[in-house]
């Protein structure tokens, strides 16, 4: 899902998925991967390691979101 297909606020809500990867998280941030990597690392942004996979629930994205 991109950034661009979100229209307004609750339409941007009803299509963010429970679980994202960090690519999907980029391409809705428009940010690139050490971006990504380092707010996970520092705490900003929430998630959690599936083996040596990152996972950002959609709740994560939201509440990162409106702290910007």
């Amino acid at each position: 899902m991109r950034r661009d297909e979100f229209y307004d606020r609750s339409e941007w809500q009803e299509k963010l998925p429970a679980i994202l990867t960090p690519l999907e998280v980029m391409d809705i941030l428009g940010v690139g991967k050490n971006t990504i990597y380092n707010l996970l690392s520092s705490g900003q942004l929430k998630g959690f390691r599936i083996g040596k996979s990152w996972r950002i629930t959609g709740d994560a994205l939201e509440e990162f979101l409106q702290l910007r």
